[in-house]
């Protein structure tokens, strides 16, 4: 990663992991680069930040939220955001779904999303739950 980073010289992380990661990246990354934190699927806060590495690049980390973002727009803009959405949902922005398990197998889902996180969603389906 840093070969990579030293070579395209990126401005800009999106990061979605945190825990460890948020500071990894800020390391590969060069002056005046941000990384910008929308997630934090390792379950953990942002960390591992080398601080006096991160004020002598004059490094910056934002924070990113739809909501608040989707705020900021008028309603034609918030129209065009959700036209442009739509019409990239069944390709670019689509979703695997790769199991589904009903009520009664909520031990079983969470087990098995935890060893295959980036496999795809797991769904629980009420409807698959038998009655009675």
């Amino acid at each position: 990663m840093r070969g990579i980073c030293a070579k395209l010289k990126p401005t800009t992380c999106l990061e979605s992991v945190a825990g460890e990661t948020t500071g990894q990246m800020l390391d590969f990354m060069g002056f005046r680069s941000t990384v910008i934190l929308y997630g934090l699927l390792s379950d953990k806060p942002a960390g591992g930040i080398n601080v006096i590495s991160f004020i002598g690049k004059a490094q910056t980390v934002e924070s990113f939220l739809l909501n608040v973002y989707m705020g900021t727009l008028n309603t034609e803009q918030l129209w065009g955001l959700m036209t442009k959405a739509q019409s990239l949902y069944s390709s670019t922005l689509s979703t695997v779904i790769n199991a589904r398990y009903g009520l009664h197998q909520i031990e079983d889902a969470i087990k098995f999303y935890l060893h295959n996180q980036t496999a795809g969603k797991v769904v629980i389906k009420p409807d698959l739950t038998p009655v009675g």
